[in-house]
């Protein structure tokens, strides 16, 4: 017989039951805290597995996007060479403009050359026939003004002139006004005295 029944005989029946199932009360948690830990470790693995996943896809959708733009810009490179293609074509292809026809003018003035030539001895004479009246007129005008204006100086001389004959005519008027006095006064003095 074991050592729990042996001393169970000697104890009452209530404290062998209390016994019993303190030992399994033990052996319980341990179990559940067994199987809490294998729980945690399970959702550890599942949360770096969908870590990684969405990187993967990150990467991919990158990837995606940056081949899509390199086809586009390779697709439009390739219009504008095709462009450029045609174009050269259309201006090999194409003949070339005539050339504009001389204009009308040019063609007078070719013909009338010599003549202009001819004519232009007798142009001069008959410009320096009708200029020369035009500037004796003008030499003319200018000598007048320069009268005019030699008069207007020698009228402004005259009439300082005349001020100062005025000026020395009032002076003299002065000059014998005083001396008019001067022999009255000697007069009187003169009179008093005999």
């Amino acid at each position: 017989m074991s050592p729990i029944f042996t001393a169970g005989a000697m104890l009452p029946s209530h404290l062998i039951i209390l016994k019993y199932w303190s030992c399994n009360a033990a052996t319980a948690t341990a179990t559940a805290t067994a199987t809490t830990t294998t729980t945690t470790t399970t959702t550890t693995t599942t949360t770096t597995t969908t870590t990684t996943s969405t990187t993967t896809t990150t990467t991919t959708t990158s990837t995606t996007t940056t081949t899509q733009l390199l086809l586009l810009l390779l697709l439009l490179l390739l219009l504008l060479l095709l462009l450029l293609l045609v174009l050269l074509l259309l201006v090999l292809l194409l003949p070339p403009p005539p050339p504009p026809p001389p204009p009308r003018l040019l063609l007078l003035l070719l013909l009338l050359l010599p003549l202009l030539l001819l004519l232009l001895p007798l142009l001069l004479l008959l410009l320096l026939l009708v200029l020369l009246p035009l500037l004796l007129l003008l030499l003319l005008l200018l000598l007048l003004l320069l009268l005019l204006l030699l008069l207007l100086l020698l009228l402004l001389l005259l009439l300082l002139l005349l001020q100062l004959l005025l000026l020395l005519l009032l002076l003299l008027l002065l000059l014998l006004l005083l001396l008019l006095l001067l022999l009255l006064l000697l007069h009187h003095h003169h009179h008093h005295s005999q």
